[in-house]
């Protein structure tokens, strides 16, 4: 896939530009912040209309499907000549169907797990191995306090994990954060406009 230069942009050059276009940075990301805060309370409105309506139909499902297993445990075999375990009736297929199979065995998983050790049938255990990163961060961002009976053994920590190649990584990024108007200067930004 060819790589795409992106657009040519002329940066500001002076101290004002540069500040008119933050003032509209912080313009249009407080409209992008309006916009998403209507579209939730929008958002919140519809899934609650959602819900209402589909729990009404779930309830009238339910009720029926309370009536009609019982009729098909008595009626499905005459409905299907007893050489079918199912039917299409009224826009849906009614009968019975055996379910996925589902792996049952006495007693607690732990229990399971040691037992299926002992048989030597190991390969119905699954182990997964993965690396621990919140761990590695925070052992490779310790601060040994001095002086204290640790301070040594973090030290080691720390350079038996770099040999192995961890490292912390950080760089820095350029941001704008955009900042909470105050009463005087938005309102001093709306009368010179």
């Amino acid at each position: 896939m060819a790589r795409r230069k992106a657009p040519a942009v002329q940066a500001f050059t002076t101290l004002q530009e540069a500040i008119a276009g933050l003032a509209d940075f912080s313009r249009l990301s407080a409209e992008i912040a309006a916009v998403d805060a209507d579209l939730q309370v929008k958002m919140s409105v519809l899934l609650k209309d959602a819900d209402e309506r589909k729990a009404r139909r779930q309830a009238e499902l339910d009720v029926l499907f309370a009536r009609l297993k019982p009729w098909w445990e008595t009626a499905g075999a005459t409905v299907t000549q007893g050489k079918r375990r199912s039917a299409e009736l009224g826009g849906c297929e009614i009968g019975v169907r055996l379910s996925p199979p589902k792996l049952a065995f006495d007693g607690k998983e732990a229990d399971a797990i040691v037992r299926l050790f002992k048989a030597r049938l190991r390969q119905f255990v699954r182990v997964k191995l993965s690396i621990n990163k919140d761990a590695l961060r925070d052992a490779l961002s310790a601060q040994p306090v001095p002086d204290s009976p640790l301070a040594k053994s973090v030290e080691q920590l720390k350079r038996r994990l770099g040999r192995l190649s961890f490292r912390l990584d950080q760089r820095d990024e350029f941001y704008i954060q955009p900042l909470a108007p105050k009463r005087d200067d938005a309102a001093s930004e709306d009368q010179s406009r």
